[in-house]
């Protein structure tokens, strides 16, 4: 019987018996078909058969085949393409493209795709590992283990020797430097400290190259992505992230006393974390409830975001208008404290009495109503001099707010 010849799609050469890798396992002839599924005829089955035993003859070592088809030369110099099911998937002048979506495809003559190159390494439940093709999901070699070929390269062989694909970094453990720094305003680059790819650490530059995400300053979640090259394929990914910063900020108010007039009152704002000046909307955002126009306590809350985490909270007030005394009436020990009333935004009048212009010591009544506007104090001591003035004051939300004094005025009790 003529001697058959083999040619291996990844050598690129046509081998003599004895030195090739043919189909594993050797498929019976009944399960070679064409691509359409429809089983040839015998004699093409018993050429295949007989290319395929030529091949093993004198063989000293084991049989090998690829995932993907061979190319075969029968006697008659036909050329087959196999699978290493015994599958004839094409034939004739075949050839290997890369398609628009970067994925590679045996096209035969009349540009059918007979097959897609492609496929990942998967751990079955029994623990075993199994080279999956990626289109079709199907186990295509169990027991796949990462070996060097003659040739240098890397590539899955599996338990019957096989090569069922190329190995992915997708399937690997990517470990980075570090997993998380606090926000300090300067760039981070933990690094990518490995890449072990079922307990082989694999090197940069030889099995996998490195993108590094720009930025790496701000408070955020940063990715690092490692692609395999040369024997490797796919991609990987590892994050770490820059937390914010934990601060309480200073908080300055441009003022924090207004007088009511009816309109709104906000004051400025300065924020700062670490003696930096942040920014509003970008480091912080403010709440400040109410209407902010009636005489009351405002409380001016700042929440620190972005790359800062803290709060604080201030106050300010909006005061009644103050009003002007008048001079007091002289009683017998006592004397009667007069004012303009002042009837918007106000509850109610302070007046203050004391023997010293600077009230060191002075007594403060209060007078409830806004049109109020005398008050008599007695148990004074008779031909003193005795000075008042007087404030207007509201109670809003539980809190007292009060105006500026008057200029005093003074009298002699009698």
């Amino acid at each position: 019987m003529g001697c058959g010849h083999i040619f291996n799609q990844h050598s690129g050469i046509i081998m003599e018996k004895g030195q090739c890798a043919c189909a594993r396992g050797m498929a019976s002839t009944d399960g070679f078909r064409e691509r359409t599924g429809t089983v040839r005829n015998n004699t093409v089955k018993a050429l295949i058969a007989l290319a395929m035993a030529a091949a093993m003859v004198g063989s000293a070592i084991p049989v090998a085949a690829y995932a993907d088809p061979n190319s075969i030369q029968l006697p008659d110099g036909t050329i087959i393409w196999v699978d290493d099911d015994g599958n004839v998937v094409a034939e004739g002048d075949a050839r290997w493209l890369t398609l628009a979506d970067g994925t590679e495809a045996l096209v035969d003559t009349d540009g059918t795709v007979a097959w897609y190159r492609g496929g990942y390494l998967e751990t079955l439940p029994d623990g075993t590992a199994a080279w999956v093709d990626e289109y079709e999901g199907r186990v295509v070699a169990h027991g796949a283990q990462r070996l060097e070929l003659a040739d240098g390269t890397v590539a899955w062989v599996d338990e019957g020797g096989a090569i069922v694909g190329s190995p992915s970094v997708a399937d690997a453990v990517v470990t980075l430097g570090r997993e998380s720094y606090a926000y300090d305003g300067s760039a981070k680059d933990p690094g990518v400290a490995s890449v072990t790819f079922h307990g082989q650490e694999l090197v940069e530059g030889v099995d996998y190259r490195v993108e590094r995400p720009a930025g790496r300053t701000n408070a955020g979640t940063y990715t690092y992505v490692v692609r395999g090259v040369n024997n490797f394929v796919g991609t990987a990914r590892a994050s770490f992230t820059i937390t914010p910063a934990q601060v309480k900020p200073r908080v300055k108010l441009s003022k924090k006393r207004f007088v009511w007039d009816g309109r709104t009152k906000v004051p400025g704002i300065t924020v700062l974390a670490n003696g930096k000046v942040l920014v509003e909307g970008t480091d912080y955002y403010t709440n400040i409830p109410g209407n902010k126009k009636s005489a009351g306590v405002y409380l001016y809350g700042v929440k620190l975001k972005g790359n800062y985490e803290g709060w604080e909270i201030m106050s300010y007030e909006i005061v009644p208008k103050a009003t002007t005394a008048k001079k007091p009436t002289a009683g017998t020990r006592s004397l009667t404290a007069r004012w303009r009333r002042q009837l918007r935004q106000v509850t109610g009048y302070e007046v203050q009495c004391g023997t010293r212009r600077s009230f060191r010591g002075a007594k403060t009544v209060r007078v409830k109503g806004a049109k109020r506007t005398s008050k008599r104090i007695g148990k004074l001591e008779s031909g003193k001099r005795y000075y008042v003035r007087v404030r207007t004051y509201k109670v809003a939300d539980g809190q007292t707010v009060r105006s500026a004094w008057s200029k005093p005025q003074s009298v002699r009790v009698l």
